[in-house]
């Protein structure tokens, strides 16, 4: 939720700015952008999802939930780039590094679990 709508915020904002182009009222063009869903819903999607992000925080410890949180969030800001068009400079590095990315927190996770490393004598 976090990650995924980073791109549409700035998508929305970069039509709101084009929209805006000929409008000297400052007002105004705040309004409009208030009124306009492409600005406001992906801002409000954002906020829950850090709301959601300060409950884990609560819930979890914070060496696994910060992690988890910024490193999940990176990849779908990635994906959601990418479904809506966006232009990668290197679009191979973009996927090494999102995969480092999932690669890391699935071996905190496991680490965290006791899966790695446990203890042999037993």
């Amino acid at each position: 939720l976090w990650g995924c709508t980073n791109p549409f915020l700035r998508k929305g904002a970069v039509d709101s700015d084009d929209n805006d182009r000929g409008n000297a009222n400052g007002r105004a063009s705040t309004m409009g952008r208030l009124l306009n869903v492409s600005v406001w819903l992906p801002f409000v999607l954002n906020q829950m999802g850090s709301f959601l992000f300060y409950a884990l925080l609560g819930q979890t410890e914070l060496t696994m939930a910060g992690p988890f949180c910024n490193g999940i969030s990176l990849v779908f800001s990635f994906i959601a780039s990418n479904f809506l068009g966006e232009a990668t400079s290197h679009p191979w590095r973009a996927v090494l590094g999102s995969s480092f990315v999932v690669v890391g927190v699935t071996i905190c996770m496991m680490d965290k679990e006791g899966s790695i490393g446990g203890d042999d004598n037993k």
